[in-house]
């Protein structure tokens, strides 16, 4: 592993991790999900191979944001259920632990099919509490490669980066990938990625002029969509090619009303399952029977080759903001706590460049309260994809109510 300190071996990831793991005690006890603040650096993944060698399951949290408290979560499965993984995911519109059993990282189907090398080294330029980049780190030192990791993303630190070490794969989501381009140039991106044989994309649905730019920078077989959730495992598209292709073990349909499969060329429901045992559900809740097919309810259809095409990943109750997926009910509480505040809403609305984004309308009768105010107030308990981009603010009194509208 390479972080802004230096370089770990991975004998010393695994003498820190035995040592680590023996402090853990019953904390990272069997069976126990044990959270794990996810930071942008080696010591991070330590943590997590320690929880695992304690017999724990590894839950990483961001540092910020509305997601449940950690002694709000439920710190074991159902009986039976043994899962390597957790993470926070977006449930009935609100956080939830979604566990991840079967077959483990240490085999390395995914990760071949995703195009990682045992002799590769992978570039890591999102934050390591998302399901992809995390999963994504972690296979590839399972793998016997190295992995690199971004301290934090802006466009200049990813091109010294990639510059400097070299990476032969890498992975953003198409938010970072357009300011990487627009502000690094693509002169520049170009020349620091030259050693990239594959860069893959994810979280977000990847506008057509910005893929457009990326296949004339890289060309075809350097740039890959992937399309997945925490749930199931999904598609990969390579260069220009028109839908994606279900990856080694993973098997995808279409359904319609009732969940009966739809012909070739019809949009409906997404849903995937593995053939190979993966299978992910929330906690509380039941591990799903062996086979069962699972959706978090995207939409798309299927072409007459097999190959799946996205329609829509708007769905009720989530919001993907930048590549990371927002329950807005809970952002919803958050700004309804606010002392000054008598009632608010909070909607998604499509965005060029994040994907999605949150407005919010909130009523008051304090006479003072200021937008600004409650700006500052999200920033302290909201992470940056969770914060309302605007704010209507209402002014209520007796006789009447006046509206001031604001770009946060």
């Amino acid at each position: 592993m390479i972080d802004s300190g230096g370089a770990c071996t991975f004998g010393q990831l695994g003498r820190d991790a035995h040592r680590l793991a023996r402090d853990l005690g019953g904390e990272g006890g069997r069976g126990l999900l044990r959270p794990v603040t996810a930071r942008s650096e080696a010591d991070f993944l330590v943590e997590v191979f320690a929880t695992w060698l304690a017999g724990g399951i590894p839950l990483p949290l961001s540092a910020r944001g509305a997601a449940v408290s950690t002694p709000d979560f439920p710190r074991a499965p159902a009986g039976g259920c043994e899962p390597w993984k957790a993470i926070v995911g977006v449930c009935d519109g609100l956080y939830r632990p979604l566990v991840t059993h079967g077959e483990p990282p240490s085999v390395p189907r995914k990760a071949l099919a995703l195009g990682l090398r045992p002799d590769g080294r992978a570039l890591i330029g999102s934050p390591l509490h998302l399901n992809g980049p995390f999963e994504f780190a972690v296979r590839q030192i399972l793998l016997g490669g190295t992995v690199v990791i971004c301290p934090v993303f802006t466009p200049q630190v990813w091109v010294t980066y990639a510059g400097r070490h070299r990476p032969t794969w890498a992975f953003l989501v198409p938010t970072q990938l357009r300011r990487l381009l627009d502000d690094a140039g693509e002169t520049a991106v170009a020349k620091a990625a030259s050693s990239v044989d594959r860069l893959v994309y994810s979280s977000q649905p990847c506008p057509p002029d910005l893929r457009g730019r990326l296949l004339a920078l890289l060309g075809g077989d350097r740039l890959a969509e992937y399309y997945g959730t925490a749930e199931y495992d999904g598609t990969l598209r390579v260069g220009a090619a028109d839908g994606g292709v279900p990856i080694d073990g993973a098997e995808i349909r279409i359904t319609g009303p009732q969940r009966v499969p739809v012909p070739a060329g019809t949009v409906g429901t997404i849903e995937g399952r593995s053939r190979v045992g993966l299978a992910s559900h929330p906690v509380p809740g039941a591990c799903p029977p062996s086979g069962a097919w699972q959706s978090v309810g995207d939409r798309g259809h299927l072409d007459g080759t097999g190959r799946l095409h996205v329609a829509s990943v708007a769905v009720p109750g989530r919001a993907i903001v930048g590549g990371v997926n927002v329950a807005v009910a809970q952002v919803r509480v958050v700004l309804a706590a606010h002392p000054a505040i008598s009632d608010c809403t909070v909607s998604v609305v499509p965005d060029a460049v994040y994907g999605h984004r949150l407005t919010a309308r909130a009523c008051t009768r304090h006479p003072t309260l200021t937008a600004e105010e409650i700006h500052a107030y999200c920033a302290t308990r909201l992470a940056a994809p969770e914060r309302p981009s605007r704010l209507d603010l209402i002014r209520l009194s007796p006789s009447e109510a006046t509206a001031h509208a604001v770009d946060l």
